[in-house]
């Protein structure tokens, strides 16, 4: 199912992050969104996602539609294992949570510890594994290579391009999003005004193209 955004803002005290930011995430879609520190790419996944209300604007998308949404720094409970983290967000299936584990490199030496006293590779791994295991309809990834190892990095991968659901991912690695994503989006600043512009997944270090100010699937409100 599609999601779409119409005319977004948002402000922390004082300061504009974006404003009347629109457009659409199709079905079957990888979008890899990219821009430089700050301009607000986190926020606008927070704000699909639930976890952030926008000072303006409008996001559709079907009421009974589940996002699952990964944060750069999952604020991992201090009671919470390992093992029952993925296993709660599995539904209870034992046996995907066992193999979501497996397959990221969190072996069962590490299934009883807490999940907050795992490395920073680590608890990406385990973030992961929470995502993999659930039922959504639309995915939202901030930085999910970061402090991934290879063989993380290529589940990672295979995870995504045999994904039947539309996502957006948020990545500084180019060359993993040049792997993964349909379409490119970058937030850029423009005029005093944030737009997105769109680049080509293999393409993404040549000149991108503005069309007419706005993008296939993308408006921007004036």
């Amino acid at each position: 199912m599609n999601l779409t955004f119409q005319a977004l803002s948002k402000s922390y005290r004082d300061k504009l992050i974006f404003s009347e930011i629109s457009g659409t995430i199709p079905e079957g879609e990888r979008i890899g969104l990219v821009g430089s520190n700050g301009v607000g790419k986190t926020t606008l996944a927070k704000i699909l996602a639930g976890k952030e209300i926008p000072d303006q604007g409008q996001i559709n998308f079907k009421s009974s539609g589940k996002i699952a949404f990964l944060e750069q720094l999952e604020d991992f409970s201090t009671k919470s294992t390992v093992y029952n983290d993925v296993f709660q967000a599995a539904g209870g299936l034992k046996e995907e949570a066992s193999f979501a584990l497996m397959r990221m490199g969190l072996g069962e030496e590490l299934w009883q510890r807490k999940a907050h006293s795992l490395s920073g590779g680590e608890k990406t791994k385990l973030s992961l594994c929470k995502v993999m295991v659930q039922n959504f309809d639309l995915l939202i990834l901030d930085e999910p290579t970061n402090h991934l190892d290879l063989q993380s990095l290529g589940v990672l991968e295979e995870y995504l391009l045999s994904l039947d659901k539309p996502a957006l991912v948020i990545s500084h690695d180019r060359f993993f999003l040049d792997r993964i994503a349909t379409t490119i989006w970058e937030l850029t600043e423009q005029r005093d005004k944030m737009i997105f512009i769109e680049l080509k997944p293999k393409s993404m270090l040549t000149e991108p193209k503005l069309k007419n100010g706005s993008l296939p699937g993308l408006r921007r409100t004036n």
